[in-house]
């Protein structure tokens, strides 16, 4: 099968759709089917994704030139972005790589809209739906097919379309750092070894619950024996962050900020706790995520404390989690206090989140997607 997945995003990027949307590459090729990967272009942002991401090169990444709108996104706003990937599309177009014999895999509207016109076969790859979905609904008019990432999002696209769809959850490696001790691993990241270690991966997102984690600092502060650890998050983000922890004078949480892919799961199995603290702010949160660090979390070992939300439960239950209410400091403050206190009750629910990420590879995400890519052609 010749498949063309088309991105209009920066890469390499910080952010876990680029690793995803590689990964996802890497797996089909090694399945057999020939894959591309079509980015834009753009300024200053260009470099070696396979190396970034420690992935197999056995696919290739395309850079389309296109007219670099983003340069006027204070200007002109939204229509930058609309302006840019139109840009880039046409450009692609205009290559002739995309034929008649090729599927087209995109997580962009706007590219099952120009494609489907072109009569490309086009399958759209949801992650996420705005509020106001008149326009989305008019782009996927001629889609092939809808891939969804969680069941909250399969359910806005039986809503919006009748094309045949999908629910597939993101995936995860086998983690080889679970079985090793957490003082070897400490040791060699530098942690502290004498104290418990809740952890949080990822970004610093508001609707991540990111506040959550500071604020569980105030009120565990008199617990000398926890300490919270934060990987990742942009550098603007984990400045303000740092000039809070100051302004409150505390000393239970460190920020580490972006480390590389490759020392993520090491980071993760040296935990004593790892933290989904996501709020109910939001749609994306309660009903669309299916965050990457879910599925490392389970792969690690490491018992995970979730906050309480129909996304999370997508994948998650009692057995393998435990829950707090979504934006609740106290509760998440006791919960995470009564993890560190009873740690054999955490450790089996662990244990059985580890033999249900079994079900979450790569390998077999790439053969569900390939099996759905190939009754769609």
């Amino acid at each position: 099968m010749k498949i063309a997945y088309v991105a209009h995003i920066r890469l390499p990027t910080e952010k876990a759709h680029g690793y995803q949307i590689m990964r996802v590459c890497s797996e089909l090729s090694k399945a057999g089917h020939s894959v591309t990967l079509y980015v834009p272009h753009r300024r200053g942002y260009e470099g070696e994704p396979f190396s970034w991401y420690g992935i197999e090169k056995n696919f290739e990444v395309v850079y389309v030139p296109c007219v670099q709108w983003m340069q006027l996104v204070r200007l002109l706003g939204p229509a930058a972005f609309i302006l840019q990937q139109y840009s880039f599309l046409r450009t692609l177009w205009r290559t002739r790589a995309i034929t008649s014999d090729t599927i087209v895999f995109t997580r962009d509207a706007l590219a099952v809209w120009f494609f489907a016109r072109k009569s490309i076969t086009t399958v759209y790859n949801a992650h996420t739906w705005p509020k106001k979905r008149a326009l989305v609904s008019y782009f996927l008019r001629g889609v092939g097919g809808i891939v969804a990432n969680s069941s909250g999002t399969e359910a806005v696209a039986k809503e919006i379309s009748s094309a045949p769809r999908v629910v597939l959850h993101n995936a995860t490696d086998p983690n080889a750092y679970r079985t090793v001790s957490k003082a070897q691993l400490r040791s060699e990241l530098g942690l502290t070894l004498d104290r418990n270690i809740a952890l949080y991966s990822g970004h610093l997102y508001a609707w991540k619950g990111s506040w959550l984690l500071l604020e569980a600092a105030t009120q565990l502060a008199h617990r000398k024996d926890i300490l919270i650890v934060v990987v990742g998050g942009r550098a603007e983000d984990i400045r303000e962050f740092n000039t809070r922890i100051r302004a409150k004078n505390l000393q239970n949480i460190v920020l580490l900020g972006y480390q590389k892919k490759e020392l993520v799961p090491k980071f993760l199995a040296s935990a004593d706790v790892l933290l989904l603290p996501n709020t109910a702010d939001t749609e994306e949160s309660v009903r669309f995520t299916s965050p990457l660090k879910l599925f490392e979390y389970m792969a690690s070992g490491v018992p995970i404390l979730s906050a309480d939300l129909p996304s999370l439960r997508d994948i998650l239950s009692l057995d393998e989690a435990s829950f707090f209410s979504p934006g609740d400091v106290g509760m998440f403050s006791e919960q995470l206090a009564h993890m560190m206190d009873y740690k054999e009750e955490a450790g089996k629910k662990a244990l059985r989140a580890w033999e249900a990420s079994t079900e979450y590879t790569w390998s077999a995400h790439a053969k569900r997607l390939a099996d759905f890519l190939n009754t769609i052609s």
